[in-house]
């Protein structure tokens, strides 16, 4: 979107990339594989304004980022938990 007057240019968009993130890894002997769907929206704005003598511009460039598809999943080994409050499931045997 863009507006263009005597003194002010003005524009603005929007950016949308849609991503797709697989992992694939070993869980109990199991090969397991995890895929992630996620939407990243990165807007930006610019406005310029001038006099003829002094000109004046403002950018803003943004973005989302979504977390890491590690960052999601759990840890299995239990030697990297840093979580000492954490709760192990109770394994019953019948």
């Amino acid at each position: 979107m863009d507006y263009k007057g005597k003194q002010w240019k003005i524009n603005s968009g929007i950016d949308v990339e849609w991503q797709r993130r697989n992992i694939c890894r070993q869980h109990n002997s199991e090969t397991v594989d995890y895929t992630v769907k996620a939407t990243e929206y990165k807007p930006k704005f610019g406005a310029k304004w001038n006099n003829g003598k002094i000109e004046v511009e403002l950018r803003y460039n943004g973005n989302t980022q979504q977390p890491s598809i590690q960052a999601l999943l759990t840890l299995d080994d239990k030697r990297h938990i840093t979580n000492k409050l954490a709760i192990e499931p109770v394994k019953y045997f019948y």
